[in-house]
C-alpha cells in the first residue's frame, strides 16, 4: 500500500531481516535527504540496506524513482493527496461525502476499505434526494449516549458516491466539527441498521441503509466505525426527549429478503421514521446542549 508522504523503494524482503534488528538513518544525494532502512538479515551480523524512502515534497517521483532503480530497487510513488470530502459552503453548513465509492487500499484494480468492503454505484442506500439523518459525532462513541449535533440532507450522487447537505447546530461537538471542517481535517461516515446489510463475497457492498450520518476530527485516535445498531439509534432519539419511532425498530420484524417488497417495506418505515423525527432532530440541532 502506498505511504501518504513518502515514495518507497525496496531493496529486499523485510520478512529476510532478523525482528528487532532494524534502524533508519539518513543520507543525502543531489543536495536531498531520503531515509535509509537497514537491518541485519537472518544468519548475518552485517547492517544491511532494506529500504529507502522519500519525501514527497522534496522528492518528485521521477526522480525519487530513478535512483531507486539506480540501486536496484522496487519503487512505489506515495499516494495521491486524498480529495477533501467535507467542503465549508455557508455559516454551519458543509457538503459531505458521506458514502464514497471504493476504498484507500488497492489490489488488482479493485479499491476497498480498511474491512476489506466497498460501496459502489450499485450499492443501494434505500435513501432518495432530499432525504433528511441525524448528524451524531463519532457514531456515539465518545459519549454513552449519543448527541444529536446537526441535520444530513441528501443532496446528489455523482461518481464520487453520495453527497450530503449538513447544516450544524450549536452544541459542543458541532462546533468541535466545524473548526476541523474549517481547517480540512474533518471526516465523515454513515451508519446503518446492521442485519439490513448485504455484502457480495467480494466485498461490495450492496445494501447499506443510511440511518446516521457520522461527522469528527481526524486528529480523533480511533478509527471509524461503520455500523450503528438499533439500540444506538434508540439511545439518540432518547437523548433529546423524543420517543424512537417505531419505524426503525420496525425493521427487525420485515423479512429479511432480497425482493422489491422488502426493499419498498424498508424505505416506508424509514420514511415514516424520519418524518416524525427530523423536528425535533432540527431544534435539538440549533440549540444543541
Amino acid at each position: 500500500m502506498p505511504y501518504p508522504n513518502f515514495h518507497a523503494c525496496r531493496l529486499q524482503d523485510p520478512d529476510d531481516f532478523q525482528p528487532g534488528s532494524m534502524v533508519t538513518m539518513t543520507r543525502r544525494h543531489d543536495g536531498k535527504k531520503y531515509s535509509i532502512i537497514a537491518g541485519r538479515p537472518k544468519g548475518e551480523d552485517t547492517l544491511t540496506e532494506q529500504a529507502y524512502r522519500y519525501d514527497k515534497d522534496t522528492w518528485t517521483v521521477e526522480t525519487a524513482r530513478t535512483h531507486c532503480k539506480d540501486h536496484d530497487g522496487a519503487f512505489e510513488a506515495a499516494a495521491p493527496a486524498k480529495k477533501i470530502d467535507v467542503v465549508v459552503v455557508d455559516d454551519r453548513q458543509l457538503l459531505v461525502l458521506g458514502a464514497p465509492y471504493g476504498g484507500h487500499i488497492c489490489k488488482e484494480g479493485i479499491c476497498k476499505d480498511s474491512y476489506g468492503e466497498y460501496f459502489s454505484p450499485k450499492t443501494d442506500f434505500m435513501v432518495g434526494i432530499g432525504d433528511e439523518r441525524p448528524v451524531i459525532y463519532y457514531h456515539g462513541a465518545d459519549e454513552k449516549i449519543p448527541h444529536a449535533i446537526g441535520i444530513a440532507k441528501v443532496e446528489k450522487r455523482d461518481e464520487r458516491g453520495l453527497w450530503f447537505n449538513v447544516k450544524l447546530g450549536l452544541c459542543k461537538f458541532a462546533n468541535k466539527v466545524w473548526e476541523a471542517a474549517g481547517r480540512g481535517i474533518a471526516k465523515a461516515s454513515t451508519g446503518t441498521v446492521q442485519h439490513l446489510i448485504r455484502i457480495a463475497k467480494d466485498g461490495e457492498i450492496l445494501t447499506w441503509p443510511i440511518a446516521e450520518l457520522t461527522l469528527f476530527d481526524e486528529s480523533f485516535i480511533r478509527q471509524p466505525a461503520n455500523q450503528l445498531a438499533v439500540v444506538e439509534l434508540r439511545a439518540l432519539f432518547d437523548e433529546i426527549d423524543l420517543q424512537m419511532p417505531e419505524g426503525f425498530a420496525e425493521a427487525d420484524s420485515v423479512e429479511e429478503d432480497d425482493s422489491a417488497d422488502f426493499r419498498e417495506e424498508f424505505i416506508r418505515i424509514a420514511a415514516s421514521a424520519t418524518a416524525e423525527a427530523v423536528g425535533a432532530l432540527k431544534s435539538h440541532a440549533r440549540g444543541g446542549s
